[in-house]
């Protein structure tokens, strides 16, 4: 046994350290420390509430989100600020849902947009029908978010397509533009009188689709209107685009539309 070191003597279950240097040590250290670890536990006690009120305010929970009411139209802004922006109104042949909306979230985000979308209006309806349910969808956009009134533009691939440049054409005074892909042509209602050059539309077609010519009588269409009028001619057949040729459609609008 080595007997200038205590060592811990073991009874009935307790462990006691006989007197020795290192014990007296330890003591020492755990009388000095005791104060400093009550304070740090009443910092802790009364920093918690603020933390719990911090976590439930932090950015990363007040990220915003995409919102869909009973009709299934979805609404996105990208931050909480007031001011009035833009908006785009989102139509797919299949009824648009949030998928829509979130695929092209780059939109909101990158020009400051919000985004609506309307799953009522879809392919095998009428036009008059389809118009109904977007008009729907428009006013819920225009009476619950910061929508600047003179910068609402719809887009819309295909048969969709058509019915986004309707709107334009049907309703001016709400819709300023329209961003369609591939859509066959069609004689178009009577266009409404208050459709100007302040209104713009933004064509895109594909090199091997079946009704590429169609979009050139859009855009002679337009043009006889004197509404500002892009053709864009891409690689591909018959297919939508991704969010960076909807995006340049976007921004195309927003520099080609005016307030008159």
């Amino acid at each position: 046994m080595n007997r200038g070191v205590a060592s811990p003597v073991r009874t009935a279950g307790a462990v006691f350290c006989l007197p020795s240097p290192i014990c007296y040590l330890q003591s020492a250290i755990s009388y000095l420390l005791s104060p400093v670890c009550r304070l740090l536990s009443a910092i802790s006690y009364l920093l918690s509430p603020i933390c719990y009120l911090l976590v439930l305010t932090s950015p990363v929970l007040a990220q915003p989100a995409i919102v869909c009411d009973a009709d299934s139209d979805c609404f996105y802004v990208p931050d909480t600020s007031s001011r009035l922006r833009p908006a785009l109104l989102v139509l797919s042949c299949v009824g648009a849902t949030s998928h829509d909306l979130d695929s092209n979230m780059v939109i909101a985000d990158s020009l400051g947009w919000i985004l609506a979308s309307c799953h009522g209006s879809r392919n095998h309806r009428t036009g008059a029908d389809n118009d109904q349910d977007i008009m729907k969808t428009l006013s819920k956009l225009l009476s619950g978010y910061p929508v600047d009134p003179d910068r609402i533009y719809i887009c819309g691939f295909s048969g969709m397509g058509i019915q986004a440049l309707d709107e334009v054409v049907l309703h001016p005074g709400f819709f300023r533009g329209a961003v369609q892909s591939c859509a066959p042509w069609r004689e178009l209602p009577a266009p409404d009188a208050a459709i100007t050059a302040g209104h713009a539309v933004y064509l895109i077609t594909r090199q091997g689709d079946w009704n590429r010519e169609g979009n050139g009588q859009w855009q002679r269409y337009f043009q006889g209107l004197g509404v500002t009028t892009k053709l864009v001619v891409t690689e591909g057949n018959h297919e939508p685009g991704g969010p960076k040729e909807l995006l340049e459609g976007c921004r195309w609008l927003l520099d080609n539309t005016g307030n008159d």
